[in-house]
């Protein structure tokens, strides 16, 4: 059991207290110890895991708190542990900044708070401003993931797998030159096989796309990086609803990776997530 001692027993901040007061506590709990409600199917063999924010220091925002995986082992229609251990990043216990002085990203710098992933039998935790983090079965964290070297991105925090080809989709943003956005592919066995930039005009805040059968769909819209406010915000997110910048989607054919995106104007929105996504003969569909 490990217990961070960094934090008052009384914090005087809304994004910390009742159901957002983190957990600072890390414990591995057996079978023996764990109560089931009901019955567990016998065919379910594996773990259940999620992630999220967990603040270890008393002020700022729960949304920037270090990564905390909880996770259930089941096997024979047992709960055979349950466990949760914060993601153990190369900035977590001395942290450093995203950007350096001349604009460019240490990927490592990282919270790991936002997703966990399992492709090609690693396990990772996700952030979109940084490198992946791979965890072990058991919930440890091993490091930084970068596939061999050749992701030198972000990945977002929202990748999809692909249930005909196995194939994992993401695209990585941040950047503050060109190219901001590039999509990135990686097939069944884990190989990096795409690394295509996107162009987009500024650095907008594309937390999630979509994809189809056969398709892939990007969202460029007018949550814009203002840099002010990343220079002189105390911390607060460095983006800003741009009135002039508009809004499309750009399409690409799966099977064309490095083909033309074709871009469509829309109503200026924010889309956050994306619920679904799907073909019905020339039309796609995506609903947020």
């Amino acid at each position: 059991m490990t217990t961070i001692e960094n934090r008052p027993d009384v914090v005087e901040n809304p994004y910390l207290e009742g159901y957002l007061a983190p957990v600072d506590t890390e414990i591995t709990v057996e079978a023996a110890d764990l109560e089931v409600t009901g019955s567990i199917p016998g065919h379910l063999d594996g773990r259940y895991l999620r992630n999220g924010s967990n603040p270890r220091q008393p002020t700022g925002h729960w949304f920037t708190g270090d990564g905390m995986i909880h996770g259930v082992r089941i096997e024979g229609g047992r709960a055979k542990w349950y466990r949760n251990r914060w993601v153990r990043t190369d900035s977590f216990v001395d942290p450093f900044p995203l950007y350096g002085p001349d604009g460019t990203r240490n990927l490592r710098s990282s919270v790991a708070n936002t997703h966990v992933v399992n492709h090609a039998g690693r396990t990772l935790a996700l952030v979109e401003s940084s490198l992946p983090y791979e965890i072990t079965n058991d919930l440890e964290t091993i490091g930084a993931f970068d596939f061999g070297g050749k992701l030198v991105d972000s990945m977002t925090a929202h990748p999809k797998i692909c249930p005909t080809t196995g194939e994992l989709h993401f695209f990585g943003y941040g950047n503050l030159f060109q190219p901001h956005v590039t999509y990135h592919r990686v097939d069944a066995d884990g190989n990096l096989t795409v690394n295509r930039p996107l162009e987009v005009k500024a650095l907008t805040m594309m937390h999630d796309f979509a994809m189809t059968s056969e398709h892939v769909i990007f969202m460029d819209l007018p949550i814009v990086f203002d840099l002010d406010i990343a220079i002189n915000g105390k911390g607060d997110m460095p983006y800003r609803w741009d009135d002039n910048y508009g809004a499309r989607f750009g399409v690409l054919r799966r099977d064309d990776p490095f083909g033309e995106v074709r871009w469509f104007e829309i109503e200026p929105c924010y889309v956050f997530h994306v619920a679904t996504a799907y073909e019905d003969g020339n039309r796609i569909t995506v609903q947020g």
